[in-house]
């Protein structure tokens, strides 16, 4: 198991060619709640439809994670100030250990572009250049494609087929330094 480490931080705005994301903020609610409540996006993940309520938990957890690690998962746009999606860092479990996992969840209007590869790799940069971690695991439902090729443009390769948090059947994907 790694400890969590005490990193310095990443920046808490992040820009791209097209996209700039910055660290959450609670008026970020009505994005998330666009996210959680669109089921093709939700078919992606966890094949659920978010309560308010339970958007607004995953949005404090998010602004959370910021707080106490110093890194997280940003809410990306377009220059022009269109809501992209969610991409980023964060601590996950993966078979009773802790490790950084790659996250992203793109609003529907905007798969099929490459926003969610440039969203991958400039996390990736952060996550090895300047938090110097060793690898970062990426968890996908094995029949989303793009998302696969997503990671495999970012530097993934395959680990394995499991079941995340017990409950999903997942890819295991891992990207090293």
């Amino acid at each position: 198991m790694i400890q969590k480490r005490n990193f310095l931080g990443a920046p808490a705005s992040i820009a791209t060619t097209r996209l700039f994301g910055t660290s959450p903020k609670p008026e970020d609610l009505p994005n998330f709640r666009t996210l959680d409540t669109n089921m093709a996006v939700q078919r992606t993940l966890f094949g659920k439809i978010y309560t308010p309520e339970e958007s607004q938990g995953r949005l404090q957890k998010f602004i959370k994670h910021w707080s106490d690690h110093r890194f997280g998962e940003w809410v990306f746009r377009l220059h022009d100030g269109a809501f992209v999606g969610t991409g980023g860092l964060f601590y996950d479990v993966i078979d009773d250990e802790q490790v950084v996992a790659l996250g992203y969840v793109l609003d529907e209007p905007h798969w099929n572009r490459g926003y969610a590869t440039e969203i991958a790799r400039a996390s990736m940069r952060v996550a090895f250049e300047e938090l110097q971690v060793e690898n970062v695991f990426g968890v996908i439902d094995p029949v989303n494609v793009p998302s696969q090729r997503v990671l495999e443009k970012s530097g993934f390769e395959f680990v394995k087929a499991f079941v995340y948090h017990g409950e999903w059947p997942s890819s295991l994907f891992r990207a090293t330094r």
